[in-house]
Formats: structure tokens, C-alpha cells, sequence
């Protein structure tokens, strides 16, 4: 009989004394963990393409900002342009007599 129980110890088993309700308890354990880890996986895909469209708004928003920056700079410098103007025609005005 010790030659049996050696072949017998290599050898995984359960014991009939293990309730089937801790068997099924592990088994739904298990599969409520591992649906739980594909809504990560899920969340995390929606997370990328998100970033991914953050990242081009992003890049547009810098672009149009640096068009505006640009089209400032010329109203600016047009303005200072008007301003120069007006100040020469006030001058101007200001030496001709009044008739």
C-alpha cells in the first residue's frame, strides 16, 4: 500500500469533502474577474482613440493660433500705419488756416 500512496500524492485531486457551492463560487470569481479585466481593456482602447483625437484638435487649434498670431501682427501693423497718417493729416489740418 505505500507504493500506492506515493503514485497517488504525484497526482492532483479533490477531495469529496470540498463543497460544490466553493467550486462554483471560484468559477463565477473567476469569470466575474475576468470580465471585469475586459472592460479595462476596453476602457483603455476608447482612452487611446481619444487621446488621439485630443492630440489632433490639439495640433489645429495650434495652427489656427498661429495664423491668428500672424493676421494680428499685420492689423497691427497696419493700424500704426493709420495712426502715422492720421497724425500727419491732424498736423496738416492743424497749420491751414480757418477761411
Amino acid at each position: 500500500m505505500s507504493g500506492n500512496s506515493n503514485v497517488d500524492d504525484k497526482h492532483w485531486h479533490l477531495d469529496r469533502r470540498v463543497p460544490i457551492a466553493m467550486i462554483v463560487a471560484l468559477l463565477i470569481q473567476f469569470a466575474s474577474g475576468a470580465w471585469y479585466m475586459h472592460g479595462l481593456t476596453d476602457g483603455v482602447d476608447n482612452n487611446k482613440s481619444d487621446i488621439a483625437e485630443i492630440k489632433k484638435l490639439v495640433d489645429q487649434t495650434r495652427t489656427a493660433e498661429n495664423q491668428i498670431s500672424h493676421r494680428m501682427i499685420a492689423v497691427e501693423t497696419q493700424l500704426k500705419a493709420n495712426n502715422r497718417i492720421l497724425e500727419r493729416l491732424e498736423r496738416h489740418l492743424l497749420r491751414v488756416p480757418d477761411k
